[in-house]
């Protein structure tokens, strides 16, 4: 039974491993079962209700079938752009809390119960970024399950 279950974590890489029947029982989940979901077709899973979903940059503004140029060709502060979309990322990925990552910028936590939030990175000399974003994704996930 998923009411064991603490954290879900669903990572999904359009293999069709994910499918219809899977994502049936994961509606069955406990109240207090935490979901995460990192996926390159959030929309597919509104209907689960997230409680995190993870997209990055380039998943956030597909979402929003937008880009990151203003109409004079100058690139959008990508922090500035996230807040001015906070409620379209909650609204199209049904997730409570979204976590936007923008590379060597950090992240961004978007919440409709929290103000907006940056998380700057801290560089760092010979970065090793195979793996970075699915690290992440785990260790935020487990972080927002303990509290």
């Amino acid at each position: 039974s998923l009411h064991s279950y603490d954290l879900i974590l669903l990572s999904d890489y359009g293999y069709g491993i994910i499918n219809d029947s899977l994502c049936d029982t994961l509606r069955l989940r406990g109240e207090d079962t935490l979901l995460a979901i990192d996926s390159k077709q959030l929309q597919r899973y509104v209907s689960l209700r997230p409680d995190i979903a993870k997209p990055n940059f380039r998943q956030a503004m597909q979402l929003l079938q937008n880009h990151s140029h203003g109409s004079n060709g100058q690139l959008v502060n990508r922090m500035e752009w996230l807040g001015q979309h906070k409620s379209a990322l909650l609204n199209l990925t049904g997730a409570k809390h979204v976590v936007v990552t923008c590379d060597s910028e950090g992240c961004a936590l978007i919440s409709d119960s929290d103000p907006f939030s940056h998380l700057p990175t801290r560089p760092c000399d010979r970065p090793s970024v195979s793996g970075a974003g699915d690290t992440f994704f785990a260790a935020m996930a487990l972080a927002a399950a303990t509290g």
